[in-house]
């Protein structure tokens, strides 16, 4: 499975809720293969985010910092 099918499918289950079941269904996989798939993908995703912070901020001052950020990384 290609790594964008691979983010197809983690994205549809974090978005939506599918179970694994109804993903591996849906994708014609093993549920097995489908939670491989899922765990990988989560650990690339989170190794990807590296150091940005995700949680409440204080001030507009810091929201203004991670939108420069942002832009920064992803253009």
């Amino acid at each position: 499975m290609q790594a964008e099918e691979r983010l197809t499918l983690t994205l549809r289950m974090l978005t939506s809720g599918d179970d694994q079941q109804s993903l591996a269904f849906s994708y014609c996989l093993g549920r097995t293969t489908v939670s491989h798939i899922l765990r990988e993908t989560c650990s690339a995703i989170w190794k990807a985010l590296g150091d940005i912070h995700v949680g409440p901020q204080s001030s507009p001052d810091d929201w203004r910092e991670i939108s420069k950020e942002f832009e920064d990384l992803w253009n």
